[in-house]
């Protein structure tokens, strides 16, 4: 039994026609969609997303097609010589597929010189555009996964065959990385706002009160460059007692602190605030802050490269596991309550016992050479401050290295610097 016929019209200029079980769904009257009641539910779905597309590409075209007019109509205004001289096919690459147009040509009478005065104002090539939307999208989900398959989605989210091309969203992720990277270069010389905007934190770990943090890292990268083997991508963090946070990277580690040292003073690091830096205690790192930053600071010795630092140097010493478990268990107690010194009398003792002292002797240099940055993390982690870098490494490997350290993965310095300024922004 058929259910009967019905006439509906809905807002927007929609109307639903019923008619022995089919339905007939025309928007004012450009598209048309035949559905039978069987599959209703999901085919109207695919089909008026569909339709969707098609309305967008419409109403653009439109627009501009107008637009071009208006251009025409006021280059003719300006300059009486100018005559209509033909039209020219142009091709739009837009988020929701490419949109076709035909731009007129104006000729000078007296120069008999042709232009499009279009392709002048909307500083445009003569044959095809990709509009800031199409690259935006592509810079946004190449970020995520590889050239290739974000061309596919790109295609598939525009509901076309191919949108762009592999190698041009390869190409539009770098210019928005050259971009970004200009627009540091210029700040430096012009410091009135942060390129690089903050973003609001949720954690529960906090920055000390009138405090400033800062946590630097770096990401090794594998390069395709001739004569390199890695590229290495310098990065930092720098969040308030607010909650404020920022994002910075940079091609070489003096970039990263002048970086961070002009954030620090935009930050109010010469209001009375202090400064306080976590790392895992790089030379590089240790050098920058001496020769850059010239700003005293409170160190803190990441909490994951100690623990790291002191399993590894035990594993080598030719203890058995009990005993090695026990002695680690011992030393670490140590440091997380703030006992450096009771820590090297441990592995001090630990020399004449151990069948490679070299190894003992070497976590005794480690622990000297960093006990500046030896703090009490017991206290501070029942204070709810930080104890690590993970701010920072966590940014690196969620937003870097997982993309770019990727099996048979080689990027260029320029490539992988897109990726994390982008992310950073």
């Amino acid at each position: 039994m058929n259910a009967p016929n019905r006439n509906s019209t809905l807002s927007a200029g929609f109307e639903v026609q019923s008619e022995n079980g089919t339905y007939h769904i025309t928007f004012n009257g450009s598209f048309s969609i035949v559905v039978n009641s069987g599959n209703a539910v999901d085919f109207f779905e695919t089909q008026i997303e569909t339709i969707g597309q098609q309305l967008k590409r419409q109403m653009y075209q439109a627009a501009v097609q107008q637009a071009d007019t208006d251009n025409v109509f006021l280059s003719q205004q300006s300059n009486r010589q100018l005559v209509k001289h033909g039209s020219r096919p142009f091709t739009l690459k837009t988020r929701f597929g490419s949109v076709k147009i035909k731009r007129q040509r104006l000729r000078n009478k007296q120069s008999r010189e042709t232009i499009i005065p279009s392709a002048v104002a909307w500083k445009t090539t003569q044959h095809t555009h990709i509009t800031a939307g199409a690259a935006e999208a592509a810079c946004r989900i190449s970020q995520e996964i590889s050239y290739r398959k974000s061309a596919e989605q790109l295609a598939d989210n525009a509901g076309e065959e191919q949108l762009l091309s592999k190698s041009t969203v390869w190409k539009k992720k770098q210019e928005k990385g050259q971009q970004l990277d200009e627009a540091q270069q210029r700040w430096f010389d012009n410091p009135d706002e942060l390129p690089m905007p903050a973003q609001q934190t949720a954690s529960s770990r906090k920055v000390a009160g009138n405090s400033i943090q800062v946590q630097i890292d770096e990401v090794i990268t594998k390069s395709q460059e001739k004569d390199k083997k890695v590229n290495v991508t310098y990065t930092a963090t720098l969040e308030t007692e607010e909650g404020k946070c920022f994002y910075l990277a940079a091609k070489s580690s003096l970039h990263l602190f002048w970086l961070v040292w002009i954030y620090l003073i935009r930050l109010g690091i010469y209001d009375g605030r202090r400064l306080e830096v976590i790392s895992d205690g790089a030379l590089w790192i240790t050098a920058g802050l001496r020769n850059v930053l010239c700003i005293e600071a409170d160190r803190v010795l990441c909490w994951y490269h100690l623990n790291k630092r002191i399993y590894e140097g035990l594993s080598g010493v030719g203890l058995g596991k009990a005993e090695r478990l026990e002695l680690e268990s011992r030393i670490l107690n140590c440091l997380w309550n703030g006992g450096a010194a009771e820590a090297v009398w441990i592995l001090w003792e630990l020399r004449g016992r151990s069948k490679v002292p070299e190894r003992v002797q070497g976590l005794i240099r480690y622990l000297l050479k960093n006990k500046d940055m030896l703090v009490n993390y017991g206290a501070r982690s029942a204070a709810g401050l930080w104890i690590a870098s993970t701010r920072v490494e966590g940014w690196n490997d969620e937003c870097v290295a997982s993309r770019c350290k990727g099996k048979r993965m080689s990027w260029t310095l320029n490539g992988v610097m897109a990726v994390a300024l982008y992310a950073a922004a």
